[in-house]
């Protein structure tokens, strides 16, 4: 078994590299540092803000840090044939699967480290606590979210109970434990996660005594855990079995009425449509604008909400780039006699509208929280540049979209 768990183990990690090389690619980890350097400005002016001794900071930061607990769900690496080869062996998974634990744990506890330390600031009502304060409510969260993959674990030997009852118990009382520590002491919090991880140790010490693995729960558990996943690359990248796919959306075609059909506007007929249908393009250009709509609201200058609108509309043109070439593998776009250059034009024309919708929806967003005659005027501007990025940068990538 522990060969077997290598073996997964590898393969596994071989094929998540593989996704997240395409999907944290240059411009989305532009996006991210950019959406992380803003939310980190807009939490320090929330911090100076708080005046000390805030006693609602205690609830707060209770609530975020015990639903967290619930994140990072048991990675077994299972899959579904196992449940007819491994079933004669099934008495012999215990090692594999407490190897699954350790390794699910990994993340876990760094998000839980992570979000204690972005607490440290608010604990004790705003006012300034000591490191070792900190350390404690660190170890408390660690405990609790070991309390979790243990009742994770012990689910899975026909226990259903741990999971479904025993796992939001386990989110209500660090909830109550971890307030009663901000507000007096986070030794209090510490002891009750001690006690915590005990009874779940010995809940599913008892579970694997008295049952059998449901192996086949088992492995619907991790195909669930591992479809979310691979959902979640399916947003910018083809995975096989999902695919990026199209949709009919017939409630968007009075957008795309206004394109007359001809052979003046074949290129721009084809384009217009594979954008609204396809589920990677529309659901991308949506899904920045939204992130940077947000955005807008946490930046308190004109000129760097028109910073952070010049960067996401530019991302969302370069995003867009192989749209152009979206068409390169039908022989007939081959066939038919119409010039490349109005190709080049119709994504041109298709994307300036694209991004010009986008940045007016950015420019609501900010002048909405920032209302004066300079943001006015910088959107304004945004708008302006949305429209000439197509055909003044991207003109060269576009060219060679279908080569």
């Amino acid at each position: 078994m522990r060969e077997l768990w290598r073996s997964r183990l590898v393969s596994h990690e071989k094929d998540q590299s593989r996704y997240l090389s395409r999907v944290f690619n240059d411009h989305f980890v532009i996006v991210l540092l950019v959406l992380f350097g803003a939310l980190l400005y807009a939490y320090s002016q929330f911090v100076k803000g708080v005046g000390n001794h805030a006693l609602w900071t205690a609830p707060l930061l209770a609530a975020v840090l015990s639903l967290s607990l619930p994140l990072g769900r048991l990675a077994t690496l299972l899959q579904r044939a196992d449940t007819i080869f491994l079933l004669p062996r099934t008495g012999q998974l215990g090692g594999y699967l407490q190897r699954a634990v350790r390794y699910s744990a990994v993340l876990p506890f760094v998000l839980q480290i992570m979000l204690t330390l972005a607490a440290w600031p608010l604990m004790h009502g705003g006012a300034f606590v000591p490191l070792w304060w900190v350390g404690v409510q660190a170890v408390t969260q660690l405990l609790f979210k070991g309390a979790d993959l243990a009742l994770q674990f012990g689910s899975l030997y026909f226990a259903p109970q741990l999971r479904r009852i025993w796992r939001p118990l386990l989110v209500l009382c660090a909830f109550i434990a971890s307030t009663i520590g901000f507000l007096l002491n986070p030794l209090v919090a510490l002891l009750v996660a001690l006690l915590v991880l005990a009874l779940a140790l010995r809940m599913q010490r008892q579970a694997r005594q008295q049952r059998q693995l449901d192996l086949l729960t088992t492995v619907e558990l991790e195909a669930s855990r591992m479809g979310s996943i691979y959902r979640f690359y399916n947003m910018f990248t083809d995975v096989p079995g999902l695919g990026g796919g199209v949709r009919r959306r017939k409630y968007l075609d009075p957008l795309l009425s206004g394109i007359k059909q001809g052979p003046g506007n074949s290129w721009l007929f084809l384009l217009s449509r594979g954008f609204v249908r396809s589920q990677e393009y529309l659901g991308l250009a949506v899904r920045l604008t939204v992130i940077a709509a947000v955005l807008m609201w946490i930046c308190s200058t004109w000129y760097l909400s028109a910073a952070v609108g010049v960067i996401f509309v530019y991302l969302l043109a370069v995003q867009l780039v192989p749209l152009a070439g979206r068409y390169r593998d039908v022989v007939f776009t081959h066939m038919y006699p119409l010039p490349d250059t109005q190709r080049v034009h119709a994504w041109t024309q298709l994307v300036r509208v694209v991004l010009m919708v986008s940045a007016l929806v950015i420019g609501v967003s900010a002048f909405s929280h920032l209302p004066s005659v300079t943001t006015a005027i910088a959107m304004l501007a945004l708008i302006f540049i949305a429209g000439v990025i197509p055909s003044a940068f991207l003109t060269r990538r576009v060219q060679n979209a279908n080569k």
